[in-house]
C-alpha cells in the first residue's frame, strides 16, 4: 500500500473511532484532527524505530527527524484540543480521542523493553 494509501486508512479509522468529534467539527478543525492523526502516526514511528543497527550519522538523522516530528505533534496537539470541535465534545469524547492521539506512547515502554531495542519477555 503507498504512502496517501495508508494515510486513507488512518483518517478512515479516526473518523470511525472519534465520529462524534467529525460528526460536528468545522472543516478547519477536520483538517487539524487528519493533521494530527497522521503526524500521531509518524512520530510513534519514528520513536518505535530500533536504533541499536544504525550508524552513527543515520541515528543522528533519525533522532533530529523524531525532534521536528514532535515539535509538529505537539503544536497540532494542542491546536485540536482549543479548536471548538474538540472543547464542544463531552468530557468522555475528549478523554478518548486524547487517550488515543494525544500522547506517544513507545513500544519499549508499554512492552516493558529497553530504549532503542526490541523488548524482552
Amino acid at each position: 500500500m503507498d504512502f496517501l494509501g495508508r494515510n486513507g486508512a488512518l483518517i478512515e479509522a479516526a473518523r470511525r473511532d472519534f465520529h462524534s468529534f467529525y460528526a460536528t467539527a468545522s472543516p478547519e478543525d477536520v483538517g487539524l484532527m487528519n493533521a494530527l492523526v497522521i503526524i500521531h502516526a509518524v512520530f510513534l514511528r519514528g520513536v518505535n524505530t530500533p536504533r541499536e543497527n544504525l550508524t552513527p550519522i543515520i541515528r543522528d538523522v533519525l533522532e533530529r527527524t523524531c525532534d521536528a516530528t514532535e515539535r509538529v505533534f505537539t503544536d497540532l496537539r494542542e491546536n485540536v484540543r482549543s479548536c471548538p470541535s474538540f472543547q464542544s465534545l463531552p468530557l468522555a469524547d475528549q478523554m478518548r480521542i486524547a487517550r488515543l492521539v494525544f500522547n506517544v506512547h513507545p513500544t519499549w515502554l508499554v512492552d516493558g523493553g529497553t530504549p532503542g531495542g526490541p523488548s524482552e519477555g
